[in-house]
């Protein structure tokens, strides 16, 4: 009798083994693991289907690209672990300003695209500009050893006009690098001399 429990036991755990790594498989293929937010493999079609189907009820998105300045300055002055550290601080302020039906996802590197449901161009830059400021209060309070700088650009869709995801996201991508590039200009460092 003793056998026959002690042999369901392992069986149960067996299960439950089996049922953690297939979702922890499952979340590899689907979420970033530094940020822990949509990878672009899962990301970019879950993108596309919404704005190919009206009838989820969207009808506008905005697309906001990011890009974070001087993450490879932070890596090789500072180290990976500071150049995590800041990437994870920044995808941390950035979900913690949308709402739960926005969504982000880590196109590469320090690439992010943040994706606003039912939020036009305008209020989508409102909303950026709370996320920066959170930025500007970080940098302010001294506590990194880095300077958080990101660029970003974004464009609206509404959906009744047959947007093409690739298309948004270069747009997207063109309207950060026009803020990047001035960003170049300064020519400041992220990294904070003692």
């Amino acid at each position: 009798d003793l056998i026959d429990k002690d042999f369901a036991k392992e069986i149960n755990l067996s299960k439950k083994n089996e049922l953690t790594a297939m979702s922890s498989y499952i979340d590899e293929l689907i979420y970033d693991g530094l940020t822990k937010v949509y990878n672009r493999r899962a990301g970019i079609p879950k993108l596309s289907r919404m704005i190919s189907n009206q009838e989820i009820g969207y009808r506008i998105y905005s697309l906001c690209y990011i890009d974070i300045n001087g993450l490879k300055q932070v890596n090789d002055e500072l180290g990976h672990k500071y150049g995590n550290d800041l990437i994870i601080t920044v995808v941390d302020v950035v979900k913690s300003h949308i709402r739960e039906e926005d969504f982000v996802i880590r196109l590469g590197g320090d690439e992010f695209l943040i994706v606003f449901m039912n939020v036009d161009i305008n209020v989508a830059e409102k909303i950026w500009g709370r996320i920066s400021k959170v930025y500007e209060e970080i940098n302010e309070s001294l506590e990194k050893p880095y300077i958080i700088s990101v660029s970003h650009g974004i464009v609206g869709c509404n959906n009744e006009d047959k947007c093409d995801v690739d298309t948004l996201i270069k747009m997207a991508d063109e309207k950060m690098y026009e803020e990047k590039r001035e960003t170049k200009k300064d020519g400041f460092s992220v990294v904070r001399k003692e």
